[in-house]
């Protein structure tokens, strides 16, 4: 296909073994014809290829950041695969799931339906995966109780008794509305994944 001319984002060579079909030199492999998720830019932003649209993505910029996964939304798969069994269900349907519901869920990514994925994409982008953010803490304090507890496989509805209704470190609030060291640790892991980051990030940001 010659070369794409793209600048990569760092998580595609680390997410190959996840479906990405991107190859690190630039070059599209379009072996078949089946369709692939492609995001474009910073924010999400994402589009389906397959043979018929080639050509647009060999015309788009010099320099567009991409990041191409298989079945949907980069960040939407890298979230859903840092959560628990228990914790994909609950993300999703709180308490209410069904027997059903809770098997279907209870998969990688790249094993859902496509009507559970279908969710995972919403539920991550409702979190603010799709939205770019200079550290974790500044992408947990965008989001509202109900997301919080989302994000964290913790349910789906607001519970200010929830350890994960809690504010980030460095956060303007007193001690006991700030996230414990647990469930700290917990709120890093899924948000580095989210976001794509291999760090933290500073917060709040200096200055």
């Amino acid at each position: 296909m010659g070369n794409v001319g793209l600048t990569f984002a760092p998580q595609v060579s680390d997410a190959q073994q996840a479906g990405f079909r991107i190859a690190v030199t630039g070059l599209l492999d379009d072996a078949d014809d089946e369709p692939v998720s492609v995001e474009f830019g910073e924010h999400g932003a994402h589009m389906t290829l397959s043979g018929g649209f080639i050509e647009t993505l060999l015309n788009l910029p010099a320099g567009t950041k991409l990041n191409a996964c298989k079945y949907g939304p980069c960040y939407a798969l890298r979230w859903w695969n840092a959560l628990s069994a228990e914790q994909m269900v609950a993300a999703l349907y709180g308490d209410t799931a069904s027997d059903e519901q809770a098997a279907a869920a209870k998969k990688p990514y790249h094993e859902l339906d496509q009507a559970t994925r279908d969710k995972v994409d919403a539920a991550a982008m409702e979190i603010n995966g799709g939205k770019s953010f200079d550290s974790v803490g500044a992408w947990w304090e965008s989001l509202d109780c109900r997301k919080m507890r989302i994000a964290a496989g913790d349910g789906n509805t607001a519970d200010s008794m929830s350890a994960y209704c809690r504010h980030y470190p460095g956060s303007d609030f007193p001690p006991e509305k700030i996230l414990s060291a647990d469930a700290l640790a917990h709120v890093n892991t899924v948000g580095k994944a989210l976001l794509g980051r291999t760090d933290l990030g500073t917060y709040p940001a200096p200055g």
